[in-house]
């Protein structure tokens, strides 16, 4: 098995949309007016790896806002290459005969209807772990953020970015996946059969939930799959450094640098939760509002 990777972090943004989207509700938001005192006030926006295709509202309050900044920051550059990490199939026990019976038979019965029905005798646990927790997304080459950015671009809005492509690498820590693969058994899998009989396929209920706005609702459900040793993309890098590096750079152009108006783009769940970057703001001062 190969699994490619591409980090997960942290971007940039601006001003506020003039309609008004739930902007009380504190649960419901993906973009969020951030306030420093007596400094001009950027939006932030919450990105995912969602379909552009399923997110037409979410991306034209996007362009709103983006027609109203004077520039857009990024997270870091869109076209970084990470190594490949390699796991022998053929040097580790298939998920099947870890688990126990009966969580067996159901992940059988799932796997026999799916693209890999031919390997379900050798899925590692990593492979099944990654196949549930992403079933139900649509194909997302074409994203929302993106599509975003790409409209910034024709409107040649100036673009900076927070992380440099050493910055991002340098954070790259390569994964020891047969220990990964070793932690894996019938706890977790079953956690994840047991949401999907729940919620349908967990990608598919993710991403109608982004699709919903419910940042909040993301963040809880997210953090207790990441309790119930769920993989996730915070495995592979100093993820911590990241944000922490990222916050500051954002805070210092929003608080000493040019005052303008920024659209300032962060993935989702380096905003949201008790440690995100939103919190962190408050506790310098700033006023941050749901907007839309």
């Amino acid at each position: 098995m190969i699994i490619g990777r591409r980090a997960l972090l942290i971007a940039t943004g601006c001003l506020l949309v003039s309609r008004q989207v739930r902007a009380s509700d504190d649960q419901i938001a993906l973009y969020w007016t951030v306030s420093p005192p007596g400094r001009q006030s950027a939006v932030l926006f919450g990105y995912d790896r969602v379909a552009a295709a399923v997110t037409p509202e979410i991306i034209n309050d996007g362009i709103s806002l983006v027609d109203d900044c004077q520039r857009v920051v990024l997270d870091m550059p869109g076209n970084i290459k990470f190594p490949t990490v390699d796991l022998d199939r053929d040097r580790i026990k298939p998920i099947l005969q870890v688990v126990a019976p009966r969580t067996a038979e159901r992940l059988r019965k799932l796997l026999a209807a799916s693209a890999v029905a031919s390997l379900a005798d050798k899925l590692s646990g990593i492979e099944a772990m990654i196949l549930l927790a992403g079933e139900g997304r649509h194909n997302a080459d074409i994203t929302a953020g993106g599509t975003i950015v790409d409209h910034a671009r024709a409107k040649q809005k100036p673009i900076d970015q927070l992380l440099s492509e050493p910055d991002v690498q340098s954070a790259w820590q390569p994964p020891d996946l047969a220990t990964l693969n070793g932690g894996i058994g019938d706890e977790g899998i079953s956690y994840l059969l047991d949401l999907r009989d729940r919620f349908g396929p967990i990608g598919g209920y993710l991403e109608q939930l982004y699709r919903q706005r419910r940042a909040q609702e993301i963040e809880r459900f997210t953090a207790d799959m990441k309790r119930h040793g769920v993989i996730s993309s915070s495995q592979f890098h100093q993820s911590d450094r990241l944000r922490n590096l990222a916050f500051e750079r954002a805070f210092d152009l929003m608080t000493k640098q040019a005052d303008e108006q920024r659209f300032i783009l962060f993935p989702l769940g380096v905003l949201t939760g008790a440690s995100g970057i939103l919190a962190a703001l408050k506790a310098k001062g700033a006023t941050v509002v749901p907007r839309a």
